[in-house]
């Protein structure tokens, strides 16, 4: 769907994939993962229409890193490298676990969340090799950066995780609530969806003190908010049982 901010509607939409888990915005297309179908999906954003389909085995994580797409398999265990010009998996590392989330960070390369494992895992974007683990906790599956470090949403855990990328060390860890999902830095703050809760919670990136629960609707297991992203000066919240996204202000909080 494709929602136009200055009205709050939606103006385009288009079928792409049943099981989407992750969609990523770039200059030129929009990046869906089809988890169940194997798929990723490239979709034009004038248009809505899908550009093209490539295959790969239980897409789930998914960046960008310079020309290139980084992509875990949850299914088949590894991290890979894919060209989306050739549509071809140039890399390919196992990380040990089923990964989930994945980021890039310039200096400190790849990171991958491996859920079953309850680590991060650090690849050489480079000789695509697994460098450092880090236990964060147990079903990592959001990860966002910020200036202070490398934050983890530990669904199964119920906790939030700050690590410094230089040395692997976990920094503080917050409880959040049941289930949260995924994370997004927003000026000196993380905002976090608290899926069983129905809650978006919002943390000091400082002291990693929580400063603010809102609830968003959705309570129940994995009915609440889930994929969160800030754009427009606001946060945009999926929330799985209401079929919604409800836009929120982030200084109107408190």
């Amino acid at each position: 769907a494709k929602i136009d901010p200055t009205t709050n509607t939606v103006v385009g939409s288009g079928d792409v994939a049943g099981t989407a888990t992750r969609v990523m915005r770039t200059a030129t297309a929009i990046w869906i993962t089809n988890y169940n179908g194997g798929e990723l999906i490239r979709v034009d954003p004038a248009s809505n229409s899908v550009l093209s389909r490539i295959p790969f085995p239980g897409p789930d994580g998914l960046a960008k890193d310079g020309g290139t797409l980084i992509v875990s398999s949850y299914d088949e265990r590894f991290v890979g490298r894919l060209d989306p010009a050739s549509k071809q998996t140039t890399q390919r590392v196992g990380v040990g676990g089923n990964p989930t989330a994945v980021i890039v960070d310039d200096q400190f390369g790849i990171w991958a969340a491996v859920y079953d494992t309850g680590e991060l895992v650090q690849i050489d974007p480079a000789t695509f090799t697994v460098t450092q683990r880090v236990a964060v906790g147990a079903g990592p599956v959001g990860l966002a950066l910020s200036p202070s470090g490398l934050w983890v949403a530990n669904h199964e855990a119920g906790t939030v995780v700050k690590v410094d990328m230089a040395t692997g060390e976990v920094l503080a860890s917050v409880e959040v609530g049941a289930g949260p999902t995924e994370i997004v830095a927003v000026g000196g703050s993380m905002w976090v969806t608290v899926t069983d809760s129905g809650e978006l919670v919002q943390i000091d990136g400082g002291s990693v003190d929580i400063v603010t629960r809102t609830p968003v609707g959705g309570t129940g297991m994995g009915g609440g908010p889930t994929g969160i992203s800030a754009a427009s000066g606001t946060l945009w919240v999926a929330v799985v049982s209401e079929q919604s996204v409800v836009r929120v202000d982030p200084d109107a909080i408190g």
